[in-house]
């Protein structure tokens, strides 16, 4: 498994605030954000990307893994 400094070359994350990251490409091209949720069974990680149609960012998954949610916006 690899850990998110390895993944750094191909996704780079950018903390806004203690509950939000934008992850971005190395080129700057914005994939989304990733929201972490606090849920009664633990600390979960909300994949989001900005919908033009929706005109708002849409869930795309909630992972149990920081890493996880980064790699599915990344590949997504």
């Amino acid at each position: 498994m690899q850990t998110t400094a390895t993944r750094a070359r191909r996704a780079v994350t950018f903390r806004v605030n203690e509950y939000l990251w934008r992850v971005t490409a190395p080129d700057g091209y914005v994939y989304g954000h990733v929201e972490r949720v606090i849920e009664p069974g633990g600390e979960r990680f909300e994949a989001k990307r900005y919908r033009l149609s929706a005109s708002r960012f849409v869930s795309i998954g909630r992972f149990w893994s920081f890493d996880d949610a980064v790699e599915c916006l990344r590949l997504g």
